[in-house]
């Protein structure tokens, strides 16, 4: 995978997870978007990956708020 290619939530190189911990910290309570372009294949079947990862990641930090506190420093 080449730096800045476009992937489903949770198979690219960006920290989903520290990304969202961070907004929590922030008590950040808005809206997030998921751009599908650039990807191929199934369009649906790739926002549902990317819905079931983010569902995935809501649940772990709900879980357990702390490992949000974990994020890298480039975040």
């Amino acid at each position: 995978m080449l730096s800045g290619d476009h992937r489903t939530i949770g198979e690219g190189e960006f920290d989903n997870f520290a990304f969202l911990g961070l907004l929590g910290s922030l008590d950040y309570h808005g809206w997030l978007g998921v751009q599908g372009y650039g990807i191929g294949g199934d369009a649906y079947e790739n926002f549902r990956r990317s819905r079931d990862a983010l569902r995935g990641i809501e649940h772990r930090l709900g879980r357990h708020p702390s490992w949000a506190e974990l994020r890298p420093d480039h975040l």
